[in-house]
């Protein structure tokens, strides 16, 4: 993949960016905003990745100690006309406490997900990409024509994460292995880089597992499967010991799964709605009915409905499917 013309030039015109990521950020937008800061500082520009998280998963929580968390009004004055660079989200809202800040400083959006709104003075949106990881490491090797350690060790991590470790990659993928086969030339392990995204976990992970499990609502005779997560299970079980791919793994893997939704009770009275599918079910179309996005076979997004109104409805939407 060769990066745009403009965005490139974006880079070329500015001296300081301000890198933000969606909140409740995941593998692939924390190491897109680690690795293309990283990649900016070693050519002379400033840049500084701002996010609040929550970084709560075994997948991201150990590099919550690279990103600012708060910038104030005096910090911001004293920068030099700075740009803002959004990676991995295509969605103003989703940035959080830190959305005020595109609508103040000219800002390039670089995401890989479908769904998303008008927003940003530039644009790089590529559904085709398997990860925004993805399209930064393109941003990276076309500018300098190599990548460094660190900066790769951040791009694996985050197309690795964000494809299941490969295992979501369909034919006519080639291309994706050589740019990780480039990655791995730079001098990563994919071996340890595993095992630093599984540290952390815990036994009470998997009794939260067998919770999820025993209350799973199966339709279509095993076509579709609905997972409910209450406050009360939250309350037991915090987000360190939910360990949620492996629990869509774990039904997704069987022969009758085509697809998954799993709707999770928020402290403000509404629901956060995560779908995968296998096959046929283009979860990212669903989710975008209701302003969310994602891919085809990984989406999702949030509503403030009730969770017996919003599994209802999910519900409706999967029997429709189930011939």
């Amino acid at each position: 993949m060769q990066a745009p013309n403009n965005v490139l030039e974006w880079i070329d015109n500015n001296s300081v960016f301000l890198i933000l990521g969606h909140k409740d950020p995941d593998g692939d937008c924390v190491g897109s905003q680690l690795a293309i800061t990283r990649f900016l500082n070693r050519i002379g520009k400033t840049a500084i990745p701002l996010s609040k998280g929550a970084f709560k998963t075994t997948e991201v929580k150990s590099y919550e100690k690279f990103f600012t968390k708060n910038i104030t009004e005096t910090e911001l004055n004293r920068l030099q006309n700075p740009v803002i660079i959004v990676l991995d989200t295509s969605t103003q809202d989703r940035l959080g406490e830190f959305a005020y800040l595109t609508d103040r400083y000219p800002t390039l959006v670089i995401d890989h997900h479908i769904a998303g709104e008008d927003f940003g003075t530039l644009k790089w949106e590529e559904p085709s990409a398997p990860s925004t990881t993805y399209m930064v490491q393109s941003i990276i090797e076309t500018k300098t024509g190599s990548i460094s350690q660190e900066e790769a060790f951040f791009v694996f991590y985050g197309l690795a994460t964000d494809t299941g470790f490969f295992r979501f990659l369909e034919e006519g993928s080639a291309h994706v292995f050589k740019s990780a086969a480039r990655l791995v030339d730079a001098g990563i392990s994919p071996r340890n880089l595993y095992l630093a995204t599984q540290k952390g976990q815990t036994l009470k992970s998997r009794k939260w597992l067998g919770i999820m499990l025993s209350n799973m609502e199966i339709l279509c005779d095993g076509k579709f499967v609905i997972f409910s997560e209450t406050m009360t299970i939250r309350n037991e079980y915090p987000d360190g010991d939910r360990q949620t791919d492996l629990l869509y793994n774990i039904v997704l893997d069987t022969d009758q799964c085509e697809a998954i939704a799993a709707i999770r009770e928020e402290p403000n009275g509404g629901c956060k709605v995560s779908m995968r599918s296998k096959k046929y079910l283009d979860v990212a179309s669903i989710a975008k009915s209701f302003g969310g996005g994602g891919h085809k076979h990984a989406a999702g997004f949030e509503t403030k409905a009730k969770l017996e109104s919003i599994k209802k409805t999910i519900k409706s939407l999967f029997e429709q499917n189930c011939k």
